[in-house]
């Protein structure tokens, strides 16, 4: 999980090319850090006080570990900010989070709205065979009431309900297609691999 994360800092870095007076929006915040990949834009980033981070649950632990942060805390739905108002959205696999399509529609074109030049987001691939939240083969394939109990009997039941809504490429190209009926930009799409598969996408966008 670390080197996903790490290979997609190093993505974000190379796309959206940062310096100390570019603002940036961290939209899916913790509040605490379950493992090192967590938060992993403000432990690794630069200029830790040109960043405002977004997310939907307290963030009193948070604020006190990482300081230089901004922080503010929302209901999931439209973001608490203007348009175009941070140089560069970055966000690690949160859009699999938010609920099912609509919701991942709304996240979506409110994250390209408040951008000023760069949105970078990713997502892990629904049709990659092992689900890289839980590390279990092929149960994200089956219908989600058989999943939920296969979850629960492995003791994650943390995985099953509304926990994760998975996207394969064309869930996400569509997604972006939908988005450009109102939103004017560019984007690209990276397959990121692992032995030879699509494990996780990186999706470039560009206003």
């Amino acid at each position: 999980m670390y080197k996903s994360r790490e290979m997609k800092h190093k993505q974000f870095i190379s796309f959206c090319k940062p310096n100390k007076s570019k603002t940036v929006l961290d939209v899916g915040v913790q509040n605490e850090d379950h493992k090192d990949s967590d938060n992993f834009l403000v432990k690794n980033y630069q200029f830790p006080e040109k960043i405002t981070g977004l997310g939907v649950e307290e963030l009193s632990d948070f604020n006190k570990k990482y300081p230089k942060v901004k922080t503010i805390t929302y209901d999931g739905t439209l973001f608490p900010f203007s348009d175009n108002e941070f140089d560069s959205i970055w966000s690690n696999a949160v859009i699999e989070h938010v609920g099912a399509i609509e919701r991942q529609q709304l996240f979506l074109n409110e994250m390209i709205r408040v951008a000023k030049n760069k949105v970078f987001f990713t997502t892990p691939n629904r049709g990659f065979p092992v689900e890289i939240h839980t590390r279990a083969p092929i149960v994200h394939w089956l219908p989600r009431a058989i999943a939920n109990k296969f979850y629960t009997l492995i003791g994650k039941q943390w995985a099953a309900g509304d926990y994760m809504f998975l996207l394969y490429k064309r869930d996400v190209i569509k997604l972006l297609e939908n988005a450009k009926k109102e939103l004017h930009f560019e984007y690209k799409l990276i397959e990121n691999k692992f032995l030879g598969l699509t494990a996780t996408f990186s999706i470039l966008i560009t206003k």
